[in-house]
Formats: structure tokens, C-alpha cells, sequence
């Protein structure tokens, strides 16, 4: 891994990144992900340290750990970000520090390699809200269920989005959403997504096959409009 490299941003919707780094495998079940909320007693001081002093387990024990939704945990971790290494050696072994800080108080921390952020962010909100020194300090990737599918997946996706709102038409809803249950832009992908995974993810799609991934799709789909 490279030492120096920055750590990562995923600019997505509705926090699909999330799912999506576990379920295709990017990241292990034991990896941790740390969320944040905008309830009144997640703002408190104490709230903040617990997610700080998750962090500095994470750093001493080179893990790589999760973040979402976390807006107010970034200034404590503005060494951390920029990367501002204390480095030591000692009997022949360099050791790697960062600066963790809450309010006026901070604590030079251990690192180990392979200590990696991943920071989970909704596209709309770091681009009208979070400021750009801060989205400089990381390697950005937009990361939607959209982005992870081939060609055939794109065509299949596609035919799920007319499917859904022809059936909406023809039962006098109009347009998908009021259709079904939690329809969004990312629905079709989704679903697709979850299928392949379902029918066989180490194998090449047969013919077979992806008339199965989409008629799963369709039955998941039947189902919300049920609900509906």
C-alpha cells in the first residue's frame, strides 16, 4: 500500500457507498463504520470523543475504518487528514504519529500501516456545504449502484426503470415513486445488483441467467407495489 496516499472521500446518494463497499466485497464484515446523526444528544462533546477514540484504535492497530455522516468530527482530525506525520526512530524502528485534537486539547497518536479513512459523503451536501480545502485533502470517487454495472446491466437496468413506469402509468399512478414503495434513481441498479449477486457473482451471465437476475427484480419490484 502507499504510505502517502490520501485517504478516500466516496461521494454518493442516499449512502449507497455504504452497502455497496461490503457487498462487493471492497471491504470485510469486521471492518467498522461509524455514523453520524443529527439528534440532539449525538451532538454532545461526548458523542464526538467515543468516535475519536474509535479512530485512535483504528490508527494504532492499522485498521481501515468507515466513516458517514460525520461532519463534526473533521476538525479533530485535521492532522490526521493532512497527513502531518510526527516520525520517530528508536532502536532501528521508525514509528508514525498524528495529532488527534478535541477543542483545545490534542494527543500525539500512533500509527500503524495500513490505517486507511474512508469517509462516506451524499455528493449534493460536500458539494454545497463542505469547504474545499477540506474535499482537497482527499482522493474523491463517486460511488452509486449505477457505476458498478456492465453494459448488459446497464441495458438490464434500464428495462427495469421502463418496466416500473409503464406499470405506473397503466395503474393510474403516473410515475414510479407513487407506484412503489421507496422507488429512487438508484432502484434499478440496486435490485439488479443484488440479483446477479444472488444468482452466480463468479461466473459470466449466460442468456439463462439474466432473464433470472431480472425477473427477480421484477417480483422484488411487484412486492413494493403491493406494499403500495
Amino acid at each position: 500500500a502507499d504510505l502517502n496516499a490520501r485517504h478516500l472521500m466516496l461521494l454518493t446518494t442516499m449512502g449507497a457507498a455504504v452497502p455497496l463497499l461490503f457487498s462487493r466485497g471492497i471491504l470485510t464484515p469486521e471492518t467498522s463504520v461509524l455514523v453520524g446523526s443529527d439528534f440532539p444528544d449525538d451532538s454532545h462533546d461526548l458523542y464526538l470523543i467515543q468516535h475519536v477514540n474509535r479512530i485512535k484504535a483504528a490508527m494504532a492497530s492499522g485498521e481501515t475504518i468507515v466513516m458517514w455522516n460525520l461532519d463534526r468530527i473533521y476538525e479533530s482530525l485535521y492532522d490526521v487528514l493532512n497527513q502531518r506525520y510526527v516520525v520517530r526512530t528508536s532502536g532501528g524502528r521508525t514509528r508514525r504519529s498524528l495529532r488527534l485534537a478535541i477543542g483545545a486539547r490534542s494527543q500525539l497518536c500512533p500509527v500503524e500501516e495500513g490505517f486507511r479513512l474512508i469517509v462516506v459523503v451524499e455528493k449534493d451536501h460536500a458539494l454545497n456545504n463542505l469547504d474545499l480545502p477540506l474535499l482537497n485533502r482527499f482522493e474523491k470517487f463517486q460511488m452509486n449502484p449505477q457505476d458498478l454495472l456492465d453494459p448488459a446491466q446497464v441495458d438490464g437496468a434500464a428495462q427495469l426503470d421502463e418496466w416500473m413506469s409503464v406499470v405506473a402509468e397503466e395503474s393510474g399512478f403516473g410515475i414510479a415513486a407513487k407506484a412503489f414503495c421507496g422507488v429512487h434513481a438508484d432502484t434499478a441498479a440496486s435490485l439488479l445488483l443484488t440479483a446477479v449477486k444472488k444468482e452466480a457473482p463468479a461466473l459470466p451471465p449466460t442468456g439463462t441467467q439474466e432473464v433470472e437476475v431480472m425477473e427477480q427484480a421484477e417480483d422484488v419490484t411487484e412486492g413494493a407495489a403491493r406494499v403500495a
